[in-house]
């Protein structure tokens, strides 16, 4: 709108103080266009159009008229006459108003005809006179062009597919937001009636679906205390579906930077009171469409806060121990630009991150990219998802499932049930992410069978650093962890008075299609006699060599007997049934001792610590599989005092 009303500016001005006259001799056709732009000044742009039509059957050449006539018909979402006039004023006389052919353009590249808009912008960029206000624009409006007929010229596989009638209604649905085990979807409706039909001042709000055997269950207004009066939207919720995200705006009238991140948790089936996020995060900006990483710890969000780019970044903020968050970080230049980067996703791999952007080249407005993570703070140029994934209108909204190969997203294409719909696609092979699975399971007390809250560290074994952090449900015990296939896990549960409980997943060179892993987790009292497994402490072959993966569980060993300062332990060594008896009770008894080693290093007493090999005489497997002598094959602790 701005742009058109600048247009109209500049050709009157020049008209008026260059040629000191219009393009026609008719004075009645002058009369009737000067009262045609006093209704446009005041948008009475229908009273407008009947004066220009008025004006130019008294003149058909009266070129200022049909520029006038493009201009509305282009705000009047009516492409096609806006070109019809354009070109009509240039036929008249192609030198009298060389902006034209800009404007040509700018509507021509708007519904996708860039052959066209590509000739009108080379055109308008051989007028030097332009070059110093308009020649980066341009040079930009080129790129897209070209690459617009590179993109439509080889279009990627798309094939959208409704949700449906549960989820979609004659109203417009957006912003989806899955859980990871797919199975829960929390999307944006925009209300504009009551329950008996009648007009409502548009309303915002969430509302929930469940998939119930492959099928949408009728989705349900999400209510209080999350929907509100206002408005709320764009929801982003973590991979066990118990803490979400999402803006809220409570705008006064007139003011456009009122949009802010709000924090809920689920407890039992109902949610807490939102809070909204205190500063650093929310500022006097505007911040809006956060994202979280699946373990709930990093939120990313987008803003036009001071320190960014261009007019809206994405931003990054991660959260510690005590449940406050750290001063955002710009994710920097090679994801933001001078332009708009908005609706951040995530993927639960934690490294592939889509999002919305006017500032990369694409194929106008706002198209859909994708970049991954190479460092913590640097990602690879951004890929554009390709048409028709991105077209020459405004894509935004698009979020991917944990396996990474569907998407969803928004669309107002023809043949929905409202204005704008859901959809989901097969999301193409070099657009995936890393495929993630899921754990998921119960903690509780190994002797009472009680549910327990308790703590969860997921850690990558080859870099040793921690991914997830997490906490058991505190009424049920439940859990769901989100993990990237391709690399080698230890998971490790604590709680407070309780044995540690380790995990190992070896997922890096996993082809299989397997989703999920359910496992249950019994949490050992801390008592004399009881055995903790240690499953993430590693050896060569037939050696008693500690591997650098085990550093992580030796340090929780560590950790555990400084917590617990009274505790004494025995280390204990054992392998299985193959080789000789002998050979095998010295090999567990130095496997022993390596650890017991380490321990004492890491300044625990000696005085605590005893250790012990049993080779193959205390087996908790057969000895007939491999998969049964791999668990006997271990390392393990007693509490002896």
């Amino acid at each position: 709108m701005k742009q058109i009303l600048l247009l109209i500016l500049i050709i009157f001005v020049v008209q008026k103080n260059v040629h000191c006259q219009y393009s026609t001799t008719s004075k009645k056709a002058i009369q009737i266009f000067n009262e045609a732009k006093d209704a446009y000044a005041y948008s009475d742009f229908n009273r407008a159009l009947n004066l220009l039509y008025s004006a130019l059957q008294n003149d058909s050449s009266f070129v200022e008229a049909h520029l006038m006539m493009a201009d509305i018909y282009t705000q009047n979402n009516q492409p096609e006459l806006s070109i019809k006039s354009y070109t009509k004023a240039l036929k008249i006389n192609p030198y009298i108003y060389t902006m034209v052919y800009y404007s040509r353009a700018n509507v021509e590249i708007s519904i996708g005809d860039y052959e066209n808009a590509l000739k009108d912008y080379e055109k308008f960029a051989t007028y030097t006179q332009y070059q110093k206000k308009y020649g980066v624009i341009v040079d930009k409006k080129i790129a897209t062009c070209k690459f617009g007929i590179q993109a439509t010229q080889h279009p990627v596989p798309f094939n959208p597919v409704n949700l449906g009638a549960n989820v979609n209604s004659e109203f417009s649905e957006y912003w989806p937001c899955l859980t990871a085990d797919g199975r829960t979807l929390i999307f944006t409706r925009l209300v504009t009636k009551d329950e008996s039909n009648h007009n409502v001042r548009p309303q915002e709000d969430f509302f929930i679906s469940e998939k119930v055997d492959s099928v949408w269950t009728k989705a349900k207004n999400m209510g209080n205390p999350i929907n509100t009066s206002g408005n709320e939207g764009a929801s982003s919720i973590s991979a066990d579906g118990n803490m979400m995200v999402y803006t809220s705006c409570a705008c006064a009238d007139g003011v456009q930077k009122c949009c802010d991140i709000y924090i809920t948790y689920k407890s039992g089936d109902s949610w807490t009171t939102p809070i909204k996020l205190p500063p650093p995060v929310n500022t006097d900006a505007w911040e809006s469409q956060p994202s979280l990483s699946s373990d709930g710890r990093t939120l990313y969000f987008s803003s036009n806060r001071k320190g960014g780019h261009g007019g809206y970044d994405i931003w990054m903020s991660t959260q510690n121990d005590d449940m406050t968050w750290n001063e955002p970080i710009n994710l920097g230049d090679s994801i933001n630009t001078s332009g708009d980067e908005q609706a951040p996703f995530i993927h639960a791999d934690n490294k592939t991150l889509y999002f919305t952007s006017s500032g990369w080249t694409g194929l106008g407005g706002n198209d859909l990219f994708m970049s991954r993570r190479i460092a913590d703070t640097s990602w690879t140029t951004p890929k554009n998802l390709g048409y028709p994934i991105n077209t020459w209108k405004d894509e935004m909204g698009l979020i991917v499932n944990a396996e990474g190969n569907r998407a969803m997203f928004a669309s107002s294409r023809a043949g929905g049930f409202g204005k704008h719909d859901i959809y989901q696609f097969e999301l193409p092979q070099d657009l995936r992410p890393t495929k993630s699975i899921y754990i998921t399971g119960n903690v509780f007390d190994a002797e009472t069978l009680d549910k327990l809250e308790a703590n969860f560290e997921l850690i990558d074994l080859e870099t040793q650093k921690i991914i997830v952090k997490s906490k058991s449900d505190k009424n049920d015990g439940k859990f769901l962890l989100c993990i990237p296939i391709n690399k080698n896990y230890a998971l490790n549960v604590s709680k407070k008075g309780y044995l540690f409980y380790s995990d190992n997943f070896s997922l890096k060179d996993s082809l299989s299609s397997k989703k999920s892993y359910q496992i249950d987790v019994p949490l050992s009292q801390i008592k004399t006699g009881k055995i903790c497994v240690l499953r993430n402490i590693f050896f060569e072959t037939d050696l008693f060599n500690l591997k650098p993966e085990s550093n992580a569980e030796l340090n929780k060993l560590v950790d555990f007997l400084k917590f617990n300062p009274s505790v004494k332990i025995e280390i204990r060594g054992h392998t299985d049934n193959v080789g000789k008896a002998e050979h095998n009770k010295t090999l567990s008894n130095n496997r022993a001792k390596v650890v017991y080693e380490y321990l004492i290093a890491k300044q625990i007493s000696q005085e605590r610590l005893k250790f012990a090999g049993f080779g193959a005489t205390l087996p908790v497997a057969t000895n007939d599989t491999e998969a049964g002598r791999a668990q006997n094959r271990r390392t393990e602790f007693r509490i002896i005092e």
